[in-house]
Formats: C-alpha cells, structure tokens, sequence
C-alpha cells in the first residue's frame, strides 16, 4: 500500500465485520507526475508462493445452479465448463452467500426427485434442490476446481455441520459417532455419512471418492439484519446461548415467506417457529395481535377455545381443528415470541467438524474488534471472512470519473485487510500468525444504476479493478478469494446467462492470474503518472501504473503482470529484470477494449478480450508501453 494511503485508516470506512459500499464524496481531481515509469523486477527476491485459489467464485445453489446445471442431462452445462476453465477457476463456493443461510444440506442429496424444497435466503420462499451438492461436486470437479462450504448456522446445529464434513470426507469404515443435536436429531456415524456419498455417487455415474473440502465458513454475514439467524450478535455467535425473539411471523416448514404464516382456515394447521429450540414457557403467541393458551392435548379442548399446542424442541405448532381447539381465522396472521435456544455457538461448530476432520479449516464470517477479542488466545479459528464490495458515490459527473473512482476501490479495499488482521494480531496471541483472512465475496461493484452506462458493472473498468484487486490480495498473503460470482439468472455473474454464457470482462481478468503462478518475487515502480482522489477532504495519490511478478517453480520462467489504468493514455516505461536473464522472444497477453464501458454480449462478444503477441525485444532492460485502460503479463523465459 502506498505511504500516503496509511491515513485512511483513521477513517471509519469498515464496517465491524464486513467492508460496506464506499461512501459519496470520493472524487478524482487533477493528475500528475511526470518522470517516466521505470518498473524494476527483483526475480531473486523471492517474496511467498501465490495462492491458486485467489482464482475462485461464489456460486448459489438455486435455480439449477442459477443456470450451470442441466437436470434433464443430470450434468453440468457444457458452456458453463468450458467458460470456467478457459478463466482459470480453482473454487467455487456453495451453497452461496445469503441465499444459502437457511440451507440444510441433507434436503440436496439423494435421488431428486425425493428431495424437498430449501427455504431461500432472500425471500424465505421455497426452493427447488435441482442442484445439491453432489451435483455442485460434479461441477467442480469436471472443471478441474474444488470447492468451499457455506454451513448453516442460523437455524442449523454443530452436529448438522459436524455430519456435512462426514459426508464430504469420512471414510465409510469410520465408526466415530458423530451424536444427537439439541433438536434431538441422532446425526449417526462419520462412516454412515461416507457410504451414503458414495451411494449417491454411483447414481450420478461417478467413481466413488472422498471429496477433501478443505476450507469452511460457519454462516454468511449473520452480523446483518438481511441474513436469517437466531442472532445477529458476536458474542452469541462465538459461545452460543439464548435470545428473545419478538413478534417474529411464524412459518411453514419449507416456507419463510409472509404469507407463509397466516392461517388458510383448515382444521388442524402445524406451522413451525424459525429458530427452535426455544426455552418452555416463554412463548407468546398471537393470531392477528390476540394471545392464544398452550395445552399438553388439543383432545381436551372445546371448539371454541383459542388454544394451541407446541413442541419446545422442534418448534412445531399445532392448531385445533374446530373439533378440539379453534381454528385459527382464514388469513389471520400468527406472530410468535419466545427465547430461542439454547443453540451452539462457533466453538461448538469448530469443535464437531474438527472432531470428524482435524485437517480441515474452520472459519468465522465475524471477524470484529468485539468477537476477536472475545475469542482471543484461548478459543481458536483457522480463518475468518471478509467481504468486499464497492458502491459508486452518485452523481458521477462523466465516464472517466467513474473509472477512475472504479480503479482506485482497491486502495480502500487494501485498508480494510489491513484492519482485520492487524484486529487478528492483537487478539489471537501466538496463533495469529495461523490464522488466514479469505475473501469469499469481492466485487467493485456490486450494484449500480445509471441510463448512461447500463452495463458498466461488466465492463472493461471493471475488469481493471478486479486484477488490482488481486494484485492487492497477492500482497497481503490472502491464499482464498471468490469474486462474486460465477453465473447469475439476473446477469449480475461472470458469465452472460444462459443461452449464451459469454464470458464477461472480469472472467478474463482471473484468466491472466493464471499465467501468474509459482513464487512472487519483489517488484517496484518508480516515478510515472497519478491522479488524486478526495475521500471525506483527505487526498490520496493512485498510481496509473500497478504491477506484480512471479517466477515458476522451475525458475524458466518469469511473468510480469502490469495494470495501466489511465484512462486514455499509453504508459511507456523501462522494464529492468534483476536476477534473471531472459530470452530476447516474450511473449505478451493483453486485456482490454475499443471503451472503459466496453462489455460482452452476444452482439459482440469478444468487445473486451486477452490478445496474445509475440515480441523479440526482451532483455534485462527493455521498453514497453502499456496500452490505456488495459492490463498486460509478459512472460519471459531464460
């Protein structure tokens, strides 16, 4: 990070747990500099390996793996796979972010057509387990990636998660019980687990083998009012415990929707209380604002009393049927509150999955100041999440202003890594050092609207910042990122929906990553143009030029990526190679397009694409000018 950018973080511009849109008020003025870039590459100085899996996705289990999975062929689809590889994909990530809180990965496996419908993360209405994980795996693995798990610990139990790692990675000899859960769900062996996954293999016309998921996140941004979770609070979330609920809706089993809690005036209606178990006695429950009385036995009541009966452990509530309590009026709504719990907390989670596979990562989707500390030396954790997404300031005056607004997020980005494990280092004790940052969701951009540029959101800017953006994670040790995301319905993915599936720009960014693999090694630049931007009255220096290199393992070959995000102008510069003799043929892979608002679609379809040359100036000193908006590796050999 640059010097002048260390003052950002007196700035309160992260979010506890999770870095937010950037605020308005961030503005480019005037660039400057005038000494010519002169981009110095120590291949001798080696600096750490880079991490493959900085070259993921987040993907979403519904509608068919929102168009990657055709369940007439029982297969992934082709384009799909072939756009994926051709990206470089190392990981995926299932089942999704906020859509997959209230998942329960047993509704997603066996034969389809006996499985029920998942509730959604985003509207609570049910969803078709078309796509579960068996098929996710298939997915990932005819793509040559592995994949990350999301468990559900909103509504879920340790148990539930401990018997998901057993699926995964057990052995069907393994004995090990794994125990009954505090819903009084008896979740078996790690090997009963096992041998149903290669049960269910076979179906799918695979060969029988475990998975070895390595990495997972217990629960998705549960410090946000948008996820659905029995607590929103760190402390709970790390140790576990109760928390009065009000006036919450109830729900059908499979159905969190509104209207899902009212009455359609049949006799004897169950509905189901979201976050069970629930401490007896402490339960209100209202159809349309008025109380109704628990009973042990609905056969004891007369037709007209408002009664109802409820099962402490499961959360199960049942209504008379006009016989024996009174049925609940056609389109009344029945609200409920209560002390939910108890319920685990992440100690107990890390504790159950690590018992069926010490080898695994476990990792908190909180990583603030308050749970940190919370956790401090004693209670450990692999790794913890941080999202990072960007939202334009309005009143963006030009294209320019956006993309050079768009390209300089990373400088922001940068500073709240830099938080959380600076946050890590203060609590964690001697285990700091262990323990990982990963970025499961990163995007520029995530929303924005504007008539002038529809589509800028996949545009060739875009796909400028994301390989800073990588650059930036490079340099920090992140060894786990997943740009969301990989395909979406709404068009909001890395691939165009389907029929198409084209590639967008941000795709051919990770594609040029792929090129950069092995050791890092020390890079520097010196001198060359940059502009200022003006966040809360404090400028910031953003260098046009960005550039980071690698040298393969078999020390042959050297790549060097550079970014130049000018926005209309070529960057000449000196290229100066240390330790390293190359040969006078490189060759050049360079992204861009005709406009920064350039993106796919199937009218043009390679608008913005990697175009290969061959050059035979290369030596330990050599110029190369960098095209505007581009980004350009050179690979050279000895």
């Amino acid at each position: 990070m640059k010097a002048n950018a260390k003052a950002l973080l007196g700035i309160s511009v992260i979010l506890a747990l999770v870095a937010g849109p950037l605020p308005a008020g961030f503005g480019p003025t005037p660039e400057k500099g005038d000494t010519p870039p002169t981009i110095v590459v120590f291949a001798d100085h080696p600096l750490g390996p880079i991490s493959p899996l900085l070259r993921g996705a987040n993907h979403r289990y519904h509608d068919c793996g929102t168009g990657a999975w055709d369940p007439s062929m029982r297969a992934p689809v082709a384009q799909v796979v072939e756009a994926a590889r051709e990206s470089g994909i190392t990981v995926l990530r299932f089942p999704g972010g906020t859509v997959g809180s209230p998942y329960h990965w047993t509704d997603g496996i066996g034969p389809v057509e006996g499985r029920p419908p998942s509730i959604s993360g985003f509207t609570g209405e049910p969803v078709a387990n078309d796509y579960g994980f068996d098929e996710h795996m298939v997915l990932c693995e005819v793509i040559g990636a592995t994949t990350t798990v999301v468990v559900n610990f909103g509504s879920g139990t340790a148990q539930e998660a401990a018997a998901w790692v057993a699926y995964a990675n057990g052995d069907p000899t393994d004995t090990r019980s794994i125990g009954v859960d505090r819903l009084g769900r008896d979740w078996r062996t790690v090997g009963y687990w096992a041998a149903l996954r290669e049960e269910n293999q076979r179906r799918l016309s695979r060969e029988p083998h475990p998975y070895r998921i390595r990495y997972w996140e217990v629960g998705n941004e549960l410090y946000g009012s948008w996820e659905f979770t029995w607590t929103h609070d760190s402390i709970r979330y790390a140790f576990g415990g109760t928390e009065c609920h009000q006036d919450e809706p109830v729900g059908k089993a499979r159905d969190w929707r509104g209207r899902a809690a009212r009455s359609d005036g049949t006799p004897g209606q169950v509905f189901y209380l979201r976050y069970p178990p629930l401490i007896p006695g402490t339960e209100r429950i209202t159809v349309d604002g008025e109380p109704w009385r628990r009973v042990e036995e609905l056969a004891l009541a007369g037709p007209r009393d408002r009664i109802y009966q409820l099962a402490p452990r499961t959360g199960e509530l049942r209504f008379g049927d006009g016989v024996h309590g009174r049925i609940p009026p056609r389109g009344a709504e029945i609200r409920v509150s209560y002390e939910s719990g108890p319920h685990d907390g992440f100690i107990d989670f890390y504790r159950a999955m690590k018992e069926v596979d010490p080898s695994i990562e476990v990792g908190s989707c909180f990583a603030s100041e308050e749970f940190l500390a919370a956790m401090g030396s004693e209670h450990p954790y692999d790794f913890v999440v941080i999202h990072i997404y960007g939202k334009p300031p309005r009143h963006i005056p030009d294209l320019e202003a956006l993309h050079r607004w768009t390209v300089a997020s990373p400088l922001l980005f940068e500073v709240w890594l830099e938080r959380a494990r600076a946050r890590i280092d203060a609590h964690a004790g001697k285990r700091a050092s262990e323990v990982e940052i990963a970025v499961t969701e990163y995007n520029p951009i995530l929303r924005f609207r504007d008539p002038r540029w529809p589509r800028f959101r996949k545009s060739l800017s875009q796909a400028l910042a994301v390989a800073d953006l990588l650059r930036v994670f490079i340099e920090h040790g992140i060894t786990l990122a997943q740009l969301h995301c990989l395909t979406s319905e709404g068009g909001g993915g890395m691939l165009i929906p389907s029929p198409d599936h084209l590639r967008q720009s941000e795709a051919y960014a990770l594609e040029l990553y792929s090129h950069l693999d092995g050791e890092r090694v020390e890079s520097s630049i010196e001198g060359g143009p940059c502009y200022t931007i003006s966040y809360r009255g404090v400028p910031y220096e953003i260098p046009y030029l960005e550039a980071i290199a690698a040298l393969d393992p078999s020390e042959a070959k050297l790549a060097l990526l550079v970014i130049n995000k000018h926005p209309t102008e070529a960057l000449a510069a000196e290229i100066k190679i240390q330790g390293f003799v190359p040969r006078a043929q490189a060759t050049a892979y360079t992204l861009n397009g005709p406009s920064l608002d350039a993106f796919n679609s199937p009218k043009h379809p390679t608008a913005v694409r990697i175009s290969q040359t061959v050059f035979a100036e290369a030596a330990k000193t050599f110029p190369y000018t960098f095209p505007a908006h581009s980004v350009t590796l050179i690979e050279l050999r000895r």
